[in-house]
């Protein structure tokens, strides 16, 4: 299926949650992930299927001091 992930198109397959697209697009699982305009809990992230269409925003956090 075709969702954006920070406004480029990308395939992912059917039943893909949060932490799969995290993890294949080696993003930290500690990103801020917001769906069409949906901040998602980190909790929810294993559990969070992506669907057809979805826009995607991946944050990665930075720390520093």
């Amino acid at each position: 299926m075709e969702i954006k992930v920070n406004s480029k198109s990308q395939s992912i397959p059917d039943d893909y949650t949060v932490s799969m697209l995290l993890y294949h697009m080696n993003y930290p699982k500690s990103s801020a992930v917001f769906i069409n305009g949906r901040q998602i809990l980190f909790r929810e992230y294993d559990n969070y299927k992506l669907n057809e269409k979805d826009t995607v925003k991946i944050i990665r956090m930075l720390g520093g001091g």
